[in-house]
């Protein structure tokens, strides 16, 4: 019987010499699309058994006989979860908004201070006074809606934030939309600042 996701903390390693326990595969899954800081990894476990107390059984339990029992909560209770998601995905925008202005703060800084080609076609030596690379249509046209993308996210991120406070005051009347306005606010920056930076 399904009986839905439940949390448990379970032994991964030996507390001799931090061997993974018999049963415990453990890796790394390697390079991701965006947010490549955040070291991600895997863990599979074959007829390993975990000790009932390792249970977290706020909402649900399991007795000594083995019975399942779920206890009953109010519809907002049970969706606490979306919280601890939902600061992830703040702090996601908000690391991505970081990396875009540091990337674009340089690349705009250089673009300013390096120059190239000449501002007029006389051949008079004397005269020729490169321009800038920030001059160049085409580089404007490449930094500066990177650098308003990373204001956008900078917001998007203390807004989702004042949500989630939002939603701490009002846990009783848990909006559902809250969740998807934080999974999109996710996506953008992570998909622009992975291509962009």
């Amino acid at each position: 019987v399904d009986r839905g996701v439940h949390n448990f903390l379970v032994q991964m390693r030996s507390l001799q010499d931090h061997t993974l326990m018999p049963g415990v595969t453990c890796g790394d899954i390697g390079p991701k699309i965006g947010y490549n800081n955040m070291d991600n990894g895997f863990s599979k476990m074959e007829k390993v058994i975990i000790p009932r107390r390792n249970m977290a059984m706020r909402f649900a339990t399991v007795d000594e006989n083995g019975r399942y029992e779920k206890k009953n909560v109010s519809d907002a209770a049970s969706k606490i979860s979306y919280i601890t998601m939902m600061q992830v995905r703040s702090m996601i925008v908000m690391g991505s908004s970081k990396s875009l202005r540091m990337g674009t703060t340089m690349a705009i800084r250089y673009s300013a201070v390096r120059r190239q080609g000449f501002k007029s076609n006389d051949h008079d030596s004397k005269n020729k006074e490169e321009n800038q690379i920030l001059d160049y249509k085409q580089q404007q046209h490449r930094l500066f809606p990177l650098l308003a993308a990373s204001y956008c996210f900078f917001f998007t991120a203390r807004k989702v934030s004042a949500n989630l406070t939002a939603i701490e005051d009002r846990l009783m009347n848990l909006n559902p939309s809250d969740n998807e306005t934080g999974a999109g606010a996710e996506a953008a920056p992570r998909t622009i600042t992975k291509t962009e930076v």
